[in-house]
């Protein structure tokens, strides 16, 4: 579901001017890529820019993509990587993502006119190396995750370690808007996974008021964000608009 708001985020973003009423009324529309090898080739989406364009995988992974309009164009990851994902895509084309390589190898990367720049690892841990891109914007912010648990925001070459406060777990830094607005979620032993904005060196908690299990994966230049909760038994998406929470599950 997280990876269906991150799309529809998107759309919302387009129809802004038009009030947050739009937020209940998103038309779904399948898409698939035109190389899908059946059983087990699921087109999967993960990022969405300002101009509709949008990156993801194929194939179980082995077929990364760039989609404009109905042209999906191949991403030619560098050899050897047995698996590459794009996580996301800012509005001048630069993708980030990971590959799936070694533990002394960088895993997260920036996709720039054609040329890979991988990310700094992070930690190497019983082979693991886990630097991860997750989202970027105009600037060429990246945020993710790192050392085994924690976000990142990655700008001018420098790590910011991401760590909410009461989290016992994993913090995800998974979006980042032009406004250097970040969102993602964190994890407490205590009251499970929960979704944060941090901004100005401040953490926000973000519950949405549908369910528990809040996870934000996306957010845009207006602050509107989306992702996923759950009802104890399924898992929903969400957007939020101006603090309101709308269910927008597909129908089938």
């Amino acid at each position: 579901m997280g990876i269906s708001a991150r799309v529809l985020l998107a759309a919302a973003g387009t129809a802004a001017a038009s009030g947050p009423a739009l937020a209940q009324s998103y038309t779904f529309t399948t898409i698939d890529h035109p190389g899908l090898v059946y059983p087990g080739g699921a087109t999967i989406l993960y990022g969405i820019n300002n101009l509709g364009q949008f990156v993801g995988t194929a194939n179980q992974g082995f077929d990364g993509f760039v989609n404009s309009g109905s042209t999906f164009t191949p991403i030619a990851f560098p050899t050897p990587p047995t698996s590459a994902t794009p996580h996301g895509i800012n509005d001048s084309g630069q993708i980030t993502g990971a590959l799936a390589q070694t533990a002394t190898t960088p895993s997260g990367f920036v996709l720039s006119g054609g040329t890979y720049t991988g990310l700094p690892i992070g930690s190497v841990n019983a082979g693991f190396n886990d630097t991860i891109g997750l989202g970027i914007n105009n600037a060429g912010t990246i945020v993710g995750t790192y050392l085994m648990g924690s976000g990142f925001i990655y700008s001018g070459g420098s790590f910011t370690r991401l760590q909410v406060p009461n989290a016992s777990g994993d913090t995800v830094a998974s979006g980042i808007n032009n406004g250097g607005l970040v969102a993602g979620y964190y994890y407490t032993a205590a009251t499970g996974t929960h979704g944060f904005t941090y901004s100005g060196g401040t953490f926000t908690t973000v519950d949405t008021t549908l369910g528990g299990g809040t996870r934000i994966n996306a957010v845009n230049d207006s602050g509107w964000m989306a992702g996923s909760y759950t009802d104890g038994l399924h898992q929903h998406a969400f957007v939020q608009i101006a603090g309101q929470f709308y269910n927008i599950d597909h129908a089938g």
